[in-house]
């Protein structure tokens, strides 16, 4: 039997794709169909509903500026058909993150998040790094809407030293370019992470 595309595969149980990418939160089916393809997702008919499975590793880096303590934070993703994305959510963080290959260990996932989105090369440079913890999320796609997520999440933290420090980091992608910039820290019962 012939597999499925992706649009094929969400028109059979029902899922209208016709907003996605139309919004400042949704992405678009070619935004689909790439993690599908670069191996960053699947999805799957579950119990009655379409779930995205995917793993997802992000990192709490710190910073001393004028003697406080600072985090590194994504700020926006400006896209090139001029739609710009904030991540300023409200008594939260949206801590630098990039989706792991289906078949890519943790570690080697913050490895290329650190080179890919914020030029870092030099990970042994990082102080006190350590994995904090990992969980599975799950809830209704804000991204995909119609799709419900499945998403492990690995979170690492790290201290980044003065040679490796920049007012501002972007990453520049095929579609859009994403900014991080610092932002004063609250300790975790004050602020949580939550991204979709």
């Amino acid at each position: 039997m012939r597999k499925l595309s992706p649009f094929a595969l969400l028109q059979k149980h029902g899922i209208s794709t016709k907003k996605w990418g139309k919004d400042n939160f949704s992405k678009t089916l070619n935004h689909l169909r790439r993690e599908i393809h670069r191996n960053e997702c699947k999805i799957k008919f579950v119990d009655k509903e379409m779930v995205r499975f995917s793993k997802t590793v992000k990192v709490s880096l710190h910073h001393k500026i004028n003697g406080e303590e600072y985090i590194l934070v994504e700020n926006r993703q400006v896209f090139k058909n001029g739609t710009v994305r904030y991540r300023l959510i409200p008594n939260s963080y949206t801590l630098p993150a990039e989706k792991l290959f289906l078949n890519e260990s943790p570690k080697e996932g913050l490895k290329r998040l650190l080179e890919e989105e914020l030029g870092i090369t030099k990970i042994g440079l990082l102080k006190k790094l350590k994995r904090l913890n990992k969980e599975i999320q799950v809830g209704k796609s804000k991204t995909y809407p119609g799709l419900t997520s499945k998403r492990t999440m690995y979170h690492y933290e790290a201290w980044l030293p003065n040679s490796l420090y920049k007012d501002e980091y972007k990453e520049k992608q095929e579609d859009y370019i994403t900014y991080f910039k610092w932002e004063k820290y609250f300790p975790p019962e004050d602020k949580q992470n939550d991204q979709d």
